[in-house]
């Protein structure tokens, strides 16, 4: 009799061992789905005057690489805007929360921070091949480079992009400290 019930014990520990509580109560799933309509409504809408941009080059058989697409530097703006538009659910979550982790804390604070110079680069590198061409011209020719404003500007959008999924991971594990 002591055998069935060791066995019936090992039963229930196995069957009480489930899913972390995060995923179970669907906070994986809401973290999803601010992703996905981050992407949708900053990075893919961001995107629309390149795309258009792209058709129109593909209609007319003209070059289409990534230094004709970007070299005007307006990938910089929205590099910025992307940025920004994750950095603004970052600092919602991150300052209304009164009682939060220390590391979650501090985590966030970095991750604004870098967002921030990304969002600043982004704008002043804009501002400079305005002016003037700025650090991006050619010292020998002195015209703007426009494969070095492609391949900065290409860069700084990927780092706008993991920048702006941090700020949307930790703005949910703020909230998810709340509950």
């Amino acid at each position: 009799m002591a055998e069935t019930g060791n066995i019936d014990n090992r039963a229930k520990n196995r069957s009480s061992r489930q899913l972390p509580k995060s995923i179970t109560d669907g906070r994986i799933a809401e973290l999803l789905l601010r992703v996905v309509l981050w992407v949708i409504f900053s990075v893919i809408i961001g995107l629309l005057p390149f795309l258009t941009k792209l058709q129109k080059l593909y209609v007319r058989n003209s070059s289409t690489d990534l230094q004709t697409m970007f070299s005007d530097g307006s990938l910089f703006v929205v590099s910025s805007i992307v940025a920004a538009s994750a950095v603004g659910e970052l600092v919602i979550n991150l300052f209304r929360q009164n009682s939060m982790k220390r590391g979650i804390s501090i985590l966030g604070i970095i991750i604004f921070g870098a967002t921030m110079i990304i969002i600043y680069f982004g704008g002043s590198s804009f501002a400079d091949i305005m002016v003037d061409g700025g650090a991006f011209l050619d010292h020998a020719t002195k015209e703007l480079s426009k494969e070095r404003v492609a391949s900065l500007s290409v860069n700084l959008f990927i780092c706008a992009i993991l920048s702006g999924l941090g700020c949307l991971f930790v703005a949910e594990v703020c909230k998810w400290s709340r509950k």
